[in-house]
């Protein structure tokens, strides 16, 4: 690992904004539900409860495969895990545009949180190698950025597809945008140097599996304890604008998906 202190590489650049562009994707990918909901309730025709399942199932296998598949990662490599990763959500989101019922669309919502929920720690672990230990917290908020950025960016240009083509267009574009960024990662993405010779090390050396005596402390630190207690109320938080905000913008306040002032609605919490 990069622990020198000095300026980040050139490569290190490329690769945090690579990571940075698949963040844009990710959140991207939750927003775009959102967006078009008020068009898919009434074309499926669902009930406000059965949209709350549809846009609150993502997250049932959100953390299981978090945790699940970034730990994989550390085995098989970042470079890997990232491009199936990302692979996945493009290919959902392509299948998204063959729904024509409630089930399928709470199908893929699954697969889509199945396959989302690993990204931000293997990105992580993706980007850390090739940060100097004095510019580590700078580079990886940058990583981090794209989740704020990701719907502010693309929420105009899906609106506008929804509203001129049809949500369907929505979610083919963001496949599209997923394979473009699978194919540029595989061409310039790469593990860090060191961090591929240990890879290469561990599989063939054996290692003493981790006591739970040793991960029970930290597990239940207040550290720990109180990270997950945020990250949960940031997520309730996240979830609940991404899904509802638009509707209710729609449903409650009246405008019009083509209103400017609700561009600003979906945009500006973003950024600010």
């Amino acid at each position: 690992m990069n622990t020198a202190r000095g300026h980040i590489s050139p490569y290190g650049w490329m690769m945090i904004f690579m990571l940075l562009g698949l963040g844009v994707i990710n959140f991207a990918d939750k927003a775009v539900l959102g967006l078009a909901a008020v068009n898919i309730i009434k074309e499926l025709h669902l009930s406000p409860a059965q949209y709350g399942l549809v846009s609150g199932i993502l997250f049932l296998l959100y953390a299981l495969s978090s945790v699940l598949v970034t730990g994989w990662s550390n085995r098989i490599g970042t470079k890997t895990v990232l491009a199936l990763l990302a692979t996945s959500w493009a290919i959902v989101q392509v299948a998204t545009v063959f729904v024509f019922s409630f089930l399928a669309l709470l199908i893929t919502r699954i697969l889509l949180g199945a396959g989302e929920g690993p990204s931000y720690g293997t990105s992580v672990s993706a980007a850390t190698p090739w940060l100097p230990a004095d510019r580590r917290a700078f580079g990886l908020a940058i990583v981090t950025f794209g989740s704020a950025i990701g719907p502010a960016i693309f929420a105009p240009p899906l609106t506008f597809l929804i509203v001129v083509v049809g949500w369907r267009s929505a979610f083919a574009l963001l496949g599209g945008i997923g394979i473009l960024w699978v194919i540029i990662w595989l061409l310039v993405g790469r593990e860090y140097p060191e961090t591929k010779r240990m890879l290469v090390d561990e599989t063939q050396e054996k290692h003493p599996r981790a006591r739970w005596a040793d991960i029970h402390p930290v597990l239940f630190s207040r550290t720990v304890l109180f990270s997950t207690l945020a990250a949960l109320a940031s997520y309730w938080a996240i979830a609940l604008y991404l899904s509802w905000n638009p509707v209710d913008l729609v449903t409650v306040r009246h405008l019009r998906l083509s209103d400017p002032l609700y561009f600003v609605g979906i945009t500006l919490p973003y950024v600010v």
